[in-house]
């Protein structure tokens, strides 16, 4: 795992090919933001439908892929959740390395937050939440 700060927020980062296949079932499996690094030699497009294989959380999805001398970048989330910002950039936008890395943790983290209070997570979330809730306020009701 890779632990990056930015802007006070942290980002723990389970990289897939160097996980054994009960971490990566354990984590990616049950990561809601994933970055893929996408570098085909022949010019095919990713096919999206291997991420279906994920379940039902993973929500969010960026795809960096290197191109000549910069990058292409494409951003999809399941249907449940709603657009955020940043907003893509314009077709060909160069960015610089800083300005890549602005990028990609704004959209993880602003995918991240809308996908919480989005189905299914915001009931994968808020069930654990409610039940210790109840539990509380009936510990604090005998006394």
């Amino acid at each position: 795992a890779y632990y990056n700060s930015w802007k006070d927020i942290s980002f723990i980062f389970h990289v897939a090919p160097l996980l054994n296949k009960e971490q990566h079932r354990r984590l990616n499996g049950n990561g809601v933001c994933h970055i893929i690094f996408y570098e085909d030699q022949n010019g095919d497009p990713l096919d999206i439908d291997i991420f279906k294989d994920l379940g039902a959380v993973a929500q969010i999805f960026i795809v960096v892929q290197p191109h000549l001398n910069y990058y292409k970048l494409a951003c999809f989330h399941v249907p449940t959740i709603p657009s955020f910002d940043p907003s893509p950039p314009p077709p060909f936008y160069v960015f610089s390395r800083t300005e890549l890395c602005d990028f990609l943790l704004a959209k993880l983290h602003n995918g991240y937050v809308v996908a919480s209070l989005s189905p299914p997570l915001k009931n994968l979330f808020s069930k654990p939440r409610l039940a210790a809730l109840k539990e509380l306020g009936a510990l604090l009701k005998k006394k």
